[in-house]
Formats: C-alpha cells, sequence, structure tokens
C-alpha cells in the first residue's frame, strides 16, 4: 500500500512541478506547448521506467515466495512422512502386543485347567 502511494505521490508531484514551471515562466505560446509536449513525453517515459522497475522487483519477490514456499512444502512432507512411519511402527508393535497378550490369556485358561484336571487325577 506505501508502494503504491508513493508512485501515485510521485507521479503527481511530477506533473504539479511541471505544470507550475512552465505556467510560471515568462515563455510565448509556441515556446509553452512545446515545453508542455516535453514535459509529458518525459513524464510518460518516466512512469513507463517505473512501472517497468515495480513489475520486476514485483516478479522477482513473487520468484523468491515461491521458492521458499516450495522448500517449505518439501521439508514439510518429509517431516510427515518421518512422523507416519513411526506412526506405523508404533501401531505395528501394539498389535503384536495385543495379539501376542490374547494368546496368552487364551493359553492361560488351558493351563489352568489343566493343572486342575491334574489335581483331581492326583486325588482320584
Amino acid at each position: 500500500m506505501k508502494t503504491k502511494e508513493f508512485v501515485v505521490g510521485t507521479i503527481l508531484g511530477t506533473v504539479a512541478g511541471a505544470v507550475a514551471a512552465i505556467l510560471l515562466t515568462p515563455k510565448t505560446g509556441p515556446e509553452v506547448r512545446a515545453k508542455l509536449s516535453f514535459q509529458v513525453e518525459n513524464l510518460s517515459e518516466k512512469t513507463q521506467k517505473l512501472a517497468h522497475d515495480v513489475t520486476d522487483k514485483t516478479q522477482r519477490i513473487a520468484n523468491e515466495v515461491s521458492d521458499i514456499t516450495l522448500e517449505i512444502a518439501k521439508t514439510m512432507s518429509a517431516h510427515t512422512n518421518q512422523l507416519a512411519e513411526k506412526a506405523n511402527g508404533l501401531a505395528s508393535t501394539v498389535v503384536h502386543g495385543v495379539k501376542t497378550w490374547r494368546e496368552e490369556r487364551q493359553l492361560a485358561p488351558e493351563s489352568e485347567q489343566n493343572s486342575t484336571n491334574l489335581k483331581t487325577e492326583k486325588l482320584s
């Protein structure tokens, strides 16, 4: 916003200064018209150069932002993949632990039944 205001201020200031200089200097009509024509051309060239400079600077900034954004995206993707791999590893560990626990739990009643049967057989 400040750059836009600066550009507009510069253009308006240049135009006002040129008009004031032309109108306040004692010259004939043809001289004033020639000077005014020169100033308009000069102002047009300066405006075009300024527009070109602003366009170039804007393009450079856009390219830098694009490059930085791409780098951030790559970094985030790599970190996300690492976290996903860790989560998968933890999930596998938990699944294995639950399976082992279930198997041990299913075997435990059989062991208790076998020991109860053995005790019963010894008593008989």
